[in-house]
């Protein structure tokens, strides 16, 4: 976010794609190369079908804001790489952990007369 509101959004594409590599090995997923990541996410059951199809752009955003060439990578493609990886990662930690949470707290009361 901070690189992309200095206004570089070439670096923020490189810097969402890092993130992508991360969570991969989060999962102990070797990160290189980024579509075979993504692809043993995805038959991993940790990233749905339609989600590698994001995950493939953002490595592809990812590789045009890392190499040098006179096709950038504008402010409003950056940000919606921006809005796909937050939902990636919110997919990947945030919801099993609140399910987690959820499966662990006791059942009240109005659940347990449904």
């Amino acid at each position: 976010r901070s690189v992309l509101q200095a206004g570089v959004p070439d670096a923020a594409a490189v810097q969402l794609r890092r993130t992508l590599e991360a969570a991969a090995t989060h999962f102990d997923v070797k990160p290189y190369p980024l579509v075979k990541a993504i692809q043993e996410l995805i038959d991993r059951g940790l990233v749905t079908a339609p989600f590698g199809r994001v995950l493939g752009h953002l490595k592809d955003l990812g590789n045009l804001g890392a190499h040098a060439s006179d096709v950038r990578v504008d402010r409003d493609s950056a940000e919606r790489a921006l809005r796909f990886t937050t939902q990636v990662l919110r997919n990947l930690f945030e919801i099993p952990a609140e399910l987690q949470l959820l499966e662990a707290s006791p059942a009240d009361e109005s659940d347990a007369n449904d």
